[in-house]
């Protein structure tokens, strides 16, 4: 009767792009084959399969930020519609750089919007599923909003006293018609206190008003 041990099958197992990264630098530093199949539990054609992908693991890792998505990705295909994914990081880049607070629904409205405007034939819902792998990809991770907003502009508020004072003339106005009120205390309810952030920031100090899609 034969045992039941010689059939047995080597469990599957999904390599991250991490692991594959570690395992294709020690192929090129001489660790031994059987040390690295026992190490990770795979056969030798994955590490062929690995050695093969080497330049492009190193490519990967070289371009992107995020450790995250070495972590828990474990392939190298292509993001759904290249140019799409490309210009809405490069949009997510530019709105953080200015301060603006970004949410998960921005993004999958801005992504709907760049799906038209790009013309991309495939239909994609921009889900929450498809949200989650974009922000893996590139590393976005939601950071809570600290610190102080940014010193107010004396210039503009210099400026800004002459203007009210000739509205207050031309519209001949009384005092009791005149109210002051903070903005921040008026409307503190309406800030956001999260924002997406990229795999750079620390930490999201820099808070501007709430921002539109365009």
């Amino acid at each position: 009767m034969a045992s039941s041990a010689s059939g047995a099958k080597r469990k599957r197992v999904s390599l991250s792009l991490q692991q594959k990264m570690d395992i294709a630098t020690k192929l090129k530093e001489g660790v031994n084959r059987q040390t690295l199949m026992r190490e990770y539990n795979v056969g030798s054609s994955t590490l062929y399969d690995i050695k093969k992908q080497a330049s492009q693991l190193k490519d990967f890792c070289l371009k992107t930020e995020s450790e995250q998505a070495m972590q828990q990705r474990c392939n190298l295909r292509a993001p759904y519609a290249e140019t799409l994914d490309a210009a809405l990081y490069e949009w997510f880049c530019i709105k953080r750089s200015e301060g603006a607070c970004i949410s998960g629904p921005m993004i999958q409205e801005k992504a709907r919007e760049l799906h038209k405007r790009l013309k991309v034939e495939k239909e994609n819902a921009y889900s929450n599923g498809w949200l989650t792998k974009f922000k893996i990809r590139h590393g976005i991770r939601k950071l809570d909003i600290s610190g102080e907003q940014e010193s107010a502009n004396v210039e503009a508020a210099e400026s800004f006293k002459e203007t009210l004072k000739k509205l207050i003339a031309d519209e001949n106005l009384s005092a009791h018609q005149i109210y002051n009120a903070d903005e921040t205390g008026f409307l503190y309810r309406c800030l956001p206190s999260t924002t997406l952030a990229g795999m750079k920031e620390k930490a999201a100090k820099k808070v501007k008003r709430k921002i539109r899609i365009a």
